[in-house]
Protein backbone atom coordinates (compact mmCIF):
# COMPACT_ATOMS: atom_id res chain seq x y z
CA UNK A 1 0.00 0.00 0.00
CA UNK A 2 1.04 3.58 -0.65
CA UNK A 3 1.42 5.49 2.65
CA UNK A 4 2.61 8.70 1.02
CA UNK A 5 0.49 11.68 1.99
CA UNK A 6 -1.87 12.85 -0.68
CA UNK A 7 -0.69 15.75 -2.74
CA UNK A 8 -2.73 18.84 -2.06
CA UNK A 9 -4.25 20.43 -5.09
CA UNK A 10 -2.53 23.64 -6.18
CA UNK A 11 -3.95 26.78 -4.63
CA UNK A 12 -5.38 29.10 -7.20
CA UNK A 13 -3.88 32.59 -7.11
CA UNK A 14 -6.18 35.30 -5.85
CA UNK A 15 -8.30 36.87 -8.51
CA UNK A 16 -7.22 40.34 -7.43
CA UNK A 17 -3.73 41.14 -6.17
CA UNK A 18 -3.54 42.82 -2.82
CA UNK A 19 -1.16 45.35 -1.36
CA UNK A 20 -0.71 47.22 1.90
CA UNK A 21 -1.77 50.75 2.59
CA UNK A 22 1.23 52.45 4.17
CA UNK A 23 1.47 52.44 7.94
CA UNK A 24 -2.29 52.10 8.44
CA UNK A 25 -2.07 48.42 7.52
CA UNK A 26 -5.23 48.32 5.43
CA UNK A 27 -5.57 45.76 2.67
CA UNK A 28 -6.71 47.10 -0.63
CA UNK A 29 -7.44 45.73 -4.08
CA UNK A 30 -6.91 46.91 -7.61
CA UNK A 31 -3.48 48.45 -7.01
CA UNK A 32 -3.26 49.12 -10.72
CA UNK A 33 -5.17 52.35 -10.01
CA UNK A 34 -2.23 53.68 -8.02
CA UNK A 35 0.07 56.09 -9.77
CA UNK A 36 3.21 54.70 -11.35
CA UNK A 37 6.41 55.67 -9.50
CA UNK A 38 7.53 57.95 -12.33
CA UNK A 39 4.13 59.62 -12.56
CA UNK A 40 3.96 59.99 -8.78
CA UNK A 41 7.44 61.56 -8.68
CA UNK A 42 6.52 64.08 -11.39
CA UNK A 43 3.23 64.90 -9.67
CA UNK A 44 4.89 65.47 -6.30
CA UNK A 45 7.58 67.63 -7.91
CA UNK A 46 4.91 69.74 -9.61
CA UNK A 47 3.04 70.19 -6.33
CA UNK A 48 6.25 71.13 -4.53
CA UNK A 49 7.05 73.77 -7.14
CA UNK A 50 3.51 75.13 -6.84
CA UNK A 51 4.09 75.99 -3.18
CA UNK A 52 6.24 78.96 -4.19
CA UNK A 53 3.41 80.34 -6.32
CA UNK A 54 1.94 82.69 -3.67
CA UNK A 55 5.39 84.13 -2.87
CA UNK A 56 6.13 84.72 -6.55
CA UNK A 57 2.75 86.38 -6.99
CA UNK A 58 3.45 88.73 -4.05
CA UNK A 59 6.82 89.65 -5.57
CA UNK A 60 5.13 90.44 -8.89
CA UNK A 61 2.56 92.61 -7.12
CA UNK A 62 5.34 94.41 -5.26
CA UNK A 63 7.34 95.18 -8.42
CA UNK A 64 4.24 96.33 -10.29
CA UNK A 65 3.09 98.51 -7.38
CA UNK A 66 -0.18 96.61 -6.90
CA UNK A 67 -0.02 95.84 -3.19
CA UNK A 68 -2.51 98.56 -2.33
CA UNK A 69 -2.33 101.66 -0.19
CA UNK A 70 -0.35 99.90 2.55
CA UNK A 71 2.04 97.46 0.83
CA UNK A 72 3.96 96.61 4.01
CA UNK A 73 0.82 95.53 5.84
CA UNK A 74 -0.28 93.59 2.75
CA UNK A 75 2.99 91.63 2.63
CA UNK A 76 2.94 90.88 6.36
CA UNK A 77 -0.70 89.81 6.30
CA UNK A 78 -0.52 87.66 3.15
CA UNK A 79 2.65 85.76 4.10
CA UNK A 80 1.13 85.00 7.52
CA UNK A 81 -2.11 83.80 5.97
CA UNK A 82 -0.29 81.50 3.59
CA UNK A 83 1.72 80.05 6.46
CA UNK A 84 -1.59 79.11 8.10
CA UNK A 85 -2.95 77.69 4.84
CA UNK A 86 0.06 75.42 4.29
CA UNK A 87 0.02 74.31 7.93
CA UNK A 88 -3.65 73.38 7.54
CA UNK A 89 -2.78 71.44 4.39
CA UNK A 90 0.00 69.57 6.19
CA UNK A 91 -2.29 68.59 9.05
CA UNK A 92 -4.90 67.36 6.56
CA UNK A 93 -2.69 64.82 4.75
CA UNK A 94 -2.70 62.05 7.38
CA UNK A 95 -6.48 62.19 8.06
CA UNK A 96 -7.22 62.15 4.33
CA UNK A 97 -5.04 59.07 3.82
CA UNK A 98 -6.54 57.28 6.82
CA UNK A 99 -10.14 58.06 5.87
CA UNK A 100 -9.45 56.96 2.29
CA UNK A 101 -8.08 53.66 3.58
CA UNK A 102 -11.24 52.99 5.55
CA UNK A 103 -13.93 54.28 3.19
CA UNK A 104 -12.13 53.33 -0.05
CA UNK A 105 -13.64 55.95 -2.35
CA UNK A 106 -12.82 55.87 -6.08
CA UNK A 107 -9.15 56.57 -6.58
CA UNK A 108 -8.30 56.06 -2.92
CA UNK A 109 -5.00 54.38 -3.87
CA UNK A 110 -3.83 57.73 -5.22
CA UNK A 111 -4.73 59.41 -1.91
CA UNK A 112 -2.66 56.75 -0.16
CA UNK A 113 0.42 58.05 -1.95
CA UNK A 114 0.14 61.61 -0.64
CA UNK A 115 2.26 60.93 2.45
CA UNK A 116 5.37 62.86 1.28
CA UNK A 117 3.26 66.02 0.96
CA UNK A 118 2.84 66.23 4.72
CA UNK A 119 6.50 67.13 5.11
CA UNK A 120 6.43 69.36 2.02
CA UNK A 121 3.48 71.40 3.26
CA UNK A 122 4.92 71.59 6.78
CA UNK A 123 8.24 72.98 5.56
CA UNK A 124 6.39 75.37 3.26
CA UNK A 125 4.38 76.64 6.24
CA UNK A 126 7.64 77.31 8.08
CA UNK A 127 9.10 79.19 5.09
CA UNK A 128 6.05 81.44 4.80
CA UNK A 129 6.04 81.99 8.57
CA UNK A 130 9.70 83.03 8.30
CA UNK A 131 8.83 85.41 5.47
CA UNK A 132 5.99 86.74 7.62
CA UNK A 133 8.36 87.46 10.51
CA UNK A 134 11.04 88.88 8.19
CA UNK A 135 8.59 91.33 6.64
CA UNK A 136 7.46 92.41 10.12
CA UNK A 137 11.02 92.72 11.46
CA UNK A 138 12.38 94.53 8.38
CA UNK A 139 9.70 97.01 7.41
CA UNK A 140 7.73 97.36 10.62
CA UNK A 141 10.63 97.35 13.10
CA UNK A 142 13.68 98.14 10.96
CA UNK A 143 15.46 94.95 12.12
CA UNK A 144 16.04 96.55 15.52
CA UNK A 145 16.03 93.96 18.29
CA UNK A 146 14.94 96.35 21.05
CA UNK A 147 11.65 97.43 19.45
CA UNK A 148 10.89 93.82 18.47
CA UNK A 149 11.33 92.62 22.07
CA UNK A 150 9.27 95.54 23.35
CA UNK A 151 6.50 94.72 20.87
CA UNK A 152 6.51 91.07 21.95
CA UNK A 153 6.12 92.13 25.60
CA UNK A 154 3.51 94.77 24.85
CA UNK A 155 1.25 92.85 22.45
CA UNK A 156 0.30 89.27 23.41
CA UNK A 157 -0.69 88.25 19.89
CA UNK A 158 2.86 89.08 18.73
CA UNK A 159 4.22 86.90 21.54
CA UNK A 160 1.96 84.04 20.42
CA UNK A 161 3.21 84.47 16.86
CA UNK A 162 6.84 84.36 17.99
CA UNK A 163 6.18 81.19 20.00
CA UNK A 164 4.57 79.63 16.91
CA UNK A 165 7.58 80.52 14.76
CA UNK A 166 10.00 79.03 17.28
CA UNK A 167 7.96 75.82 17.37
CA UNK A 168 7.85 75.60 13.57
CA UNK A 169 11.62 76.20 13.51
CA UNK A 170 12.16 73.16 15.75
CA UNK A 171 9.99 70.98 13.52
CA UNK A 172 11.72 72.23 10.36
CA UNK A 173 15.20 71.66 11.84
CA UNK A 174 14.32 68.06 12.72
CA UNK A 175 12.66 67.22 9.39
CA UNK A 176 15.69 66.22 7.24
CA UNK A 177 16.08 62.46 6.92
CA UNK A 178 19.61 62.57 8.33
CA UNK A 179 18.36 64.29 11.48
CA UNK A 180 15.50 61.80 11.77
CA UNK A 181 17.96 58.91 11.66
CA UNK A 182 20.18 60.61 14.24
CA UNK A 183 17.29 61.26 16.62
CA UNK A 184 15.67 57.87 16.20
CA UNK A 185 12.02 57.30 15.46
CA UNK A 186 10.78 57.52 19.05
CA UNK A 187 12.48 60.82 19.91
CA UNK A 188 11.54 62.27 16.53
CA UNK A 189 7.86 61.45 17.09
CA UNK A 190 7.95 62.97 20.56
CA UNK A 191 9.44 66.21 19.22
CA UNK A 192 6.92 66.43 16.41
CA UNK A 193 4.04 66.14 18.85
CA UNK A 194 4.71 69.87 19.25
CA UNK A 195 2.37 70.27 16.28
CA UNK A 196 -0.56 69.71 18.68
CA UNK A 197 0.53 72.92 20.42
CA UNK A 198 1.80 74.86 17.41
CA UNK A 199 -1.39 74.44 15.36
CA UNK A 200 -3.65 76.09 17.98
CA UNK A 201 -1.03 78.81 18.63
CA UNK A 202 -0.85 79.74 14.94
CA UNK A 203 -4.63 79.81 14.77
CA UNK A 204 -4.82 81.95 17.92
CA UNK A 205 -2.31 84.42 16.47
CA UNK A 206 -4.32 84.69 13.26
CA UNK A 207 -7.68 84.98 15.07
CA UNK A 208 -6.33 87.59 17.48
CA UNK A 209 -5.24 89.72 14.53
CA UNK A 210 -8.58 89.33 12.73
CA UNK A 211 -10.54 90.09 15.90
CA UNK A 212 -9.31 93.67 15.75
CA UNK A 213 -11.20 94.02 12.48
CA UNK A 214 -14.17 91.94 13.65
CA UNK A 215 -13.41 89.41 10.91
CA UNK A 216 -14.01 85.85 12.12
CA UNK A 217 -15.02 84.10 8.91
CA UNK A 218 -11.60 82.77 7.90
CA UNK A 219 -10.48 81.99 11.47
CA UNK A 220 -13.54 79.75 11.81
CA UNK A 221 -12.75 77.96 8.53
CA UNK A 222 -9.08 77.41 9.34
CA UNK A 223 -9.98 76.52 12.92
CA UNK A 224 -12.33 73.80 11.70
CA UNK A 225 -9.68 72.37 9.36
CA UNK A 226 -6.93 72.38 12.01
CA UNK A 227 -9.24 71.14 14.76
CA UNK A 228 -10.64 68.26 12.73
CA UNK A 229 -7.18 67.35 11.47
CA UNK A 230 -5.67 67.25 14.97
CA UNK A 231 -8.60 65.31 16.44
CA UNK A 232 -8.47 62.72 13.67
CA UNK A 233 -4.72 62.33 14.10
CA UNK A 234 -5.20 61.75 17.81
CA UNK A 235 -8.02 59.27 17.15
CA UNK A 236 -6.02 57.28 14.60
CA UNK A 237 -3.00 57.23 16.91
CA UNK A 238 -5.11 55.81 19.75
CA UNK A 239 -6.67 53.22 17.43
CA UNK A 240 -3.25 52.09 16.25
CA UNK A 241 -2.01 51.65 19.82
CA UNK A 242 -5.04 49.59 20.75
CA UNK A 243 -4.63 47.43 17.64
CA UNK A 244 -1.08 46.44 18.66
CA UNK A 245 -0.86 43.05 20.45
Amino acid sequence: PNFAPPIAPPIAPPSKPISRFGRFGRTMTNPQRALKPSTLARSLTLIRFSTIGPAVWLVILAFTDQLGANPIEKLIRETGTWALIWLSASLSVTPIRAIAARLKPPGFQILAQLGPLRRTFGLTAFCYALLHFSAYAAWDQGFELGPIIADVIKRPFIAVGMASLLGLSVLAATSPKRVVRWLGGLRWRRIHRLIYLIGPLVLLHFTWHKAGKNDFERPIIYGAIIGIGLLLRIGFSIAQRRAKP
